[in-house]
């Protein structure tokens, strides 16, 4: 019984740490490519961020009568919304990587926010949530209520469509090789110039970068990141 209640009590803060907020906002159709302005109905967490784990499978949104409906990522491809002065963009993609979390959409795709958008490597930004159970004890008479987290992880993408989603404890050994057709970028990955807080920065130089000569990238490497 007392197991029961912690977990109530648990499930309840979870979700009183969501709140739902309609902001204004559009979307693009997949097939004509139309832009939609409308209002989403978007879960907010008590971070102040939108909860990017759900809305990456799935987004409501309000039709004309104000009744929710549900945008599907086969439908669309974008959608983008703006709160506080802060704007938001995600792109429909196709689940290469076989990604998975709390909703099912019934389709191989997924919208992926937007970091980087380049023309050769493109970041985003994929959320899971790991949950931990609440605990009792009759022996101490005491109780833990059960939590949950979002933790962010980074997806890569290429111009030639290679999706790529490192490890965070293996990073710069992945992200180096991945990026090895720009070598003076790779190794300031490899030897931890670079790290996975600077993933936004690495994405940005790799577009800068890619498909110049020789002497161009030295350049560009010799005057990044001046501390």
């Amino acid at each position: 019984m007392k197991r029961n209640i912690v977990v109530l009590i648990g499930t309840l803060l979870i979700g009183f740490g969501s709140v739902a907020k309609n902001v204004d906002g559009y979307y693009i159709t997949g097939g004509k490519h139309d832009t939609v302005k409308t209002k989403f109905d978007i879960p907010w967490i008590i971070t102040g961020e939108p909860d990017f784990e759900k809305i990456q499978w799935e987004i409501q949104y309000l039709d004309n009568k104000g009744k929710k409906q549900t945008l599907n990522p086969e439908w669309t491809s974008e959608v983008g919304f703006s709160f506080k002065d802060k704007s938001y963009r995600m792109l429909v993609r196709r689940n290469n990587l076989l990604l998975t979390g709390s909703k099912n959409n019934g389709t191989t795709l997924l919208y992926l926010r937007v970091l980087v958008d380049g023309p050769y490597l493109q970041l985003y930004q994929f959320y899971v949530v790991s949950t931990a159970p609440g605990n009792s004890s009759s022996v101490y008479n005491s109780a833990t209520v059960g939590s949950s987290t979002s933790n962010d992880k980074y997806i890569f993408l290429k111009k030639d469509g290679k999706m790529f989603r490192p490890k965070i404890f293996t990073f710069n050994k992945e992200v180096a090789l991945y990026l090895s057709d720009v070598p003076e970028l790779a190794k300031k990955v490899e030897t931890k110039v670079l790290n996975v807080k600077d993933v936004e920065q690495i994405a940005k130089d790799y577009n800068t970068m890619a498909g110049k000569p020789v002497e161009q990238v030295k350049a560009v490497v010799d005057s990044a990141h001046v501390k």
